[in-house]
């Protein structure tokens, strides 16, 4: 059975709250929860995880942006625009913006 057990080794952590950044931090995950949070070394990393290196980049909570709008319309495009490009291609086009946005961080 495959380990539900992910650790997040080296990064420099921000939790949202106003403390201050951790550097060399490491983020302990098991299943859909963080677990453990704290300075490289405080905590014992389980036998059954999975390390992730994130030395060089900061790891931040998911982002929530409450006003977005997946339409599939461009920038620039007019009415008529829109409505030849039609239905599905705009389906597609906001799947792809949604993507987008998921791997910025946003949740």
């Amino acid at each position: 059975m495959k380990s539900e057990k992910k650790v997040v080794v080296g990064g420099t952590i921000i939790d949202g709250t106003g403390k201050d950044p951790i550097e060399k931090g490491m983020l302990l995950i098991d299943g859909s929860r963080i677990s453990a949070v704290g300075e490289k070394g405080q905590f014992d990393i389980p036998k059954d995880a999975m390390t992730i290196d994130a030395q060089g980049k900061t790891v931040i909570p998911g982002l929530i942006d409450a006003h977005m709008h997946f339409s599939g319309s461009r920038a620039g495009e007019t009415r008529a625009d829109r409505w030849r490009a039609g239905e599905s291609l705009r389906a597609i086009r906001a799947g792809v913006d949604a993507r987008a946005m998921l791997y910025m961080g946003y949740t």
